[in-house]
């Protein structure tokens, strides 16, 4: 990590437009919860409805939830529901759940629709089954 550490700033330097160089620099970032915080808020900021970074964003987003703006947090609730609106997001739902913080994600950004919490679980309960399934197959 401190090697890697230079290498990505330098680069933001150069590119600082790069939300995906600022969520890697909030992943390095792991003994200072707030530059971590800022660097994730960049990256929400910079691309906020990124369709490729949605999963290891969020599940950063949990882990630094108490540091993070009312802004970014705004931000990675839309795209949690992302997650689930997006059939070939879904696979990046389970990580995120099992992340700490995770679970209460999902139960922010689906406070008002109970509808679509239930279909989530729903959807859950079928791929673990199927899971199982397959597991007992094998």
């Amino acid at each position: 990590i401190e090697a890697t550490m230079p290498v990505l700033e330098r680069g933001l330097s150069k590119s600082p437009s790069s939300a995906r160089g600022w969520m890697l620099l909030a992943e390095l970032r792991v003994h200072d919860p707030q530059g971590a915080g800022q660097a994730l808020a960049l990256s929400f900021a910079l691309a906020p409805s990124d369709y490729w970074l949605a999963g290891r964003r969020l599940r950063d987003a949990a882990k630094l939830w108490t540091v993070l703006p009312i802004e970014t947090r705004n931000q990675a609730l839309l795209q949690v529901r992302l997650l689930w609106n997006e059939p070939l997001l879904r696979p990046q739902i389970e990580p995120l759940i099992a992340t700490k913080g995770g679970p209460e994600m999902f139960t922010k950004a689906f406070h008002n629709d109970l509808d679509a919490l239930r279909a989530l679980n729903r959807w859950r309960a079928s791929v673990r089954r199927s899971q199982f399934r397959d597991e007992q197959f094998e």
